[in-house]
């Protein structure tokens, strides 16, 4: 049998993720054979510049190059990185359940957001993560951070940086849990779309994977992510601007989360919609209506323009 052949970004949790996923479909497919192809994209090649200069797409653009030629056959990716319109040609094969969306805040001293002292540089170089962080903490200075989790993790321990934050599904992901000082609430500091769930990506022509897909597919994290996605491509943005989503299922009711914010965090929208969770797209309309009504593309312009 021809084996399958898994594309992956090369970083410890990327591989990890991977691994995961596997593992999931060897439990419910014991006979399928299954090979991982790591690919470097140009997020990784340029670890020092600052996203916003790389656009979008910058951890998954060769990849999904190499599905649509054919080398890989399946991608796993972390959904907050692909851009909400997909490639021609591919698609979104399976959600895997999603692991804890918030945001943690790893302060090297063990002082939560808080407490930190006045002028405490935080490394991040997320603009949703800077902007929440001065809406809050309006005296700390924000530092650019790149890297993957355990090279920051490590930048923090010295005298440039006093913390930062990082997604906690990947730091348990990689048993890391243990050096996070405080959770952030999703409904104060809103994630990213998608933070903490795992996609696998496939071309839409590949027929035969559909089936096996399907068997790890989570319908509640499909649909949550879903509104998400939405809300973020109805801004027509990628990573750059500052705006969060979270949405989560309760008695069949999907409650959702949206922000948009300025640069330096003083000018925040901040919303919350619920509708049936049968209807995802329309809760993420119905959200993001109520952010323009509230002035919030104002915020967009203002970025755009400088």
């Amino acid at each position: 049998m021809k084996p399958i052949i898994v594309g992956t970004r090369g970083s410890k949790l990327a591989l990890t993720q991977t691994n995961h996923v596997i593992e999931q479909l060897l439990n419910k497919h014991h006979d399928t054979k299954l090979e991982v192809r790591v690919i470097r994209t140009d997020g990784d090649l340029k670890p020092e510049v600052p996203t916003a200069n790389l656009g979008l797409g910058i951890f998954v653009k060769e990849i999904e190059e190499a599905l649509l030629n054919g080398d890989i056959d399946m991608a796993v990716h972390s959904l907050k990185d692909l851009p909400s319109t997909l490639p021609n040609g591919l698609s979104l094969g399976a959600f895997c359940r999603r692991g804890d969306p918030r945001d943690a805040f790893i302060s090297s001293s063990n002082l939560s957001l808080a407490r930190l002292s006045a002028g405490s540089r935080i490394g991040t170089s997320s603009p949703r993560r800077s902007s929440l962080l001065l809406s809050q903490r309006p005296d700390i200075e924000i530092k650019p951070l790149r890297g993957n989790v355990e090279s920051r993790l490590m930048k923090i321990k010295g005298p440039d940086y006093d913390g930062t934050v990082l997604a906690v599904a990947g730091l348990q992901r990689l048993g890391l849990g243990d050096v996070i000082t405080e959770y952030l609430p999703p409904e104060r500091f809103v994630p990213a779309p998608g933070q903490g769930a795992i996609v696998i990506e496939t071309r839409k022509d590949n027929h035969d994977l559909y089936g096996l897909l399907r068997s790890i597919d989570d319908p509640a994290t499909r649909c949550s992510v879903t509104a998400e996605r939405n809300f973020l491509e109805k801004l027509g943005s990628g990573c750059q601007i500052p705006a969060g989503a979270y949405a989560h299922i309760n008695d069949n009711i999907l409650i959702m989360h949206a922000m948009l914010c300025s640069l330096d965090g003083q000018s925040m929208f901040s919303t919350k919609w619920s509708g049936p969770a049968s209807k995802p797209r329309e809760v993420a309309m119905k959200t993001f209506e109520r952010l323009v009504e509230m002035g919030a593309l104002d915020v967009i312009e203002d970025i755009e323009i400088s």
